[in-house]
């Protein structure tokens, strides 16, 4: 992109996206509140050159499908990045693998129709079917730690955030996220590898979307 934009007076991308930003309103007064003159007052900034005011408030009077598609395709080029921060960094496939070979003897994942996805009969920690996304210490019908309540407490939630430290050092993480340097985790097993804790949650975020 050119670092500047002559005739026009806007000298980086951030001055563009802040236009389109007040495209965006000025959609909303148009198209919802049926307010296209009040509309094209949102252009009265400081980032539209003075001498392109007029043409820019012109722009209002699109036939208002233009504008609602206009807007639509915004919305979604701006969610798009949100969504993808949100995808796990591991490999559900390998964590599949990781998950029987270091979980199992403690874990099982067990669907709500009772159907086994991995493991066998354990019932040291509690099942771990949709686990990802929900609150810390949520399982019903499973005796947590005082630790791991008041993580819980704290607003601590099951994302991958906080999942793979804990998988990675349980009673680390929780004297983090309660403040309590006395903390401890019923969980004495640590996975060694930050690849095979991201892989682990991936695997369970897998089951979890499905």
């Amino acid at each position: 992109m050119p670092s500047s934009w002559p005739g026009w007076g806007w000298n980086s991308a951030v001055d563009i996206a802040s236009v389109l930003r007040r495209y965006c309103v000025g959609v909303v007064f148009a198209v919802v509140g049926g307010e296209p003159a009040r509309g094209a007052t949102v252009w009265r900034g400081p980032l539209v050159p003075r001498h392109r005011r007029d043409y820019v408030s012109a722009m209002m009077n699109f036939h208002t499908p233009s504008m609602i598609c206009c807007a639509t395709a915004a919305a979604f080029l701006g969610a798009s990045p949100v969504l993808a921060e949100d995808l796990p960094t591991g490999d559900p496939d390998a964590g599949a693998w990781s998950f029987e070979r270091q979980c199992v003897t403690c874990h099982v994942i067990a669907d709500d129709t009772g159907a086994v996805h991995a493991g066998r009969t354990a019932r040291t920690g509690p099942n771990l079917w949709g686990v990802t996304g929900t609150a810390v210490a949520s399982v019903e019908g499973y005796t947590y730690s005082m630790s791991l309540t008041a993580a819980q407490e704290a607003g601590a939630i099951w994302d991958e955030a906080a999942i793979v430290p804990y998988l990675r050092d349980p009673t680390a993480w929780l004297r983090t996220v309660t403040g309590d340097r006395r903390a401890r985790s019923k969980m004495s097993y640590r996975v060694r590898s930050a690849q095979d804790a991201a892989d682990i949650y991936a695997y369970l975020d897998s089951l979890t979307a499905n």
